[in-house]
């Protein structure tokens, strides 16, 4: 089974820092994550209230002609613009019922579209102080983090290192000396040949 890694408690420091990090992460999930149906988003609401506006003057009403972001007009007023249209056309019971069940469902989309902005608006905001609050526990926590603990500890390290070099070169300089001190051995005796060269 997985284990959760454990959190650094041996620096506080480096615990701020990535948990600044993970803030970071955080956010950029957030921002991506959620994807919205087509049918909340403002195409699908433009297309409908198109559709509801097109059927309307097919009928012999002239309704107000539609804005290019229905986001600036209230949804209200437009409902009550379209049903006041379809009362007053002369319409069949069944296409006036039909005309007044999409004037209704237009309006229930576009609340609830409203409602998902404001929400994306929140989380927006969300996200924001997130990516701020992890900006800040980074860059603090990273600094203070070499500034307090990292560069001290790199020094200690130099510092051990140096240590090692100059014990191996001490015991290379016993070595060496300890051998010019032994006195060499003594050369083997050989006889030599004597040759007669003939006089």
């Amino acid at each position: 089974m997985w284990s959760l890694p454990a959190l650094p408690k041996d620096n506080l420091y480096k615990l701020i820092t990535l948990l600044g990090m993970a803030m970071y992460i955080s956010a950029f999930y957030l921002l991506y994550v959620e994807k919205k149906p087509f049918e909340e988003t403002g195409a699908f609401i433009y297309s409908r209230a198109a559709v509801l506006r097109d059927r309307l003057e097919d009928a012999g009403a002239k309704p107000k002609p539609l804005e290019k972001d229905l986001t600036e007009e209230s949804p209200y007023d437009r409902y009550r613009e379209f049903r006041d249209l379809i009362h007053s056309a002369a319409l069949d019971p069944v296409q006036a019922q039909q005309l007044r069940d999409m004037n209704e469902q237009l309006l229930n989309t576009r609340l609830s579209s409203l409602r998902n902005v404001d929400r994306a608006e929140q989380m927006a905001l969300n996200i924001r102080l997130l990516t701020i609050l992890a900006a800040i526990l980074t860059t603090g926590g990273s600094i203070a983090w070499y500034f307090c603990f990292q560069r001290h500890q790199d020094f200690i390290a130099k510092v051990n290192a140096l240590e090692a070099y100059q014990r191996v070169l001490l015991a290379q300089a016993a070595a060496l000396h300890n051998g010019l001190d032994k006195e060499p051995p003594p050369a083997k005796k050989t006889r030599k040949r004597v040759t007669q060269t003939p006089t």
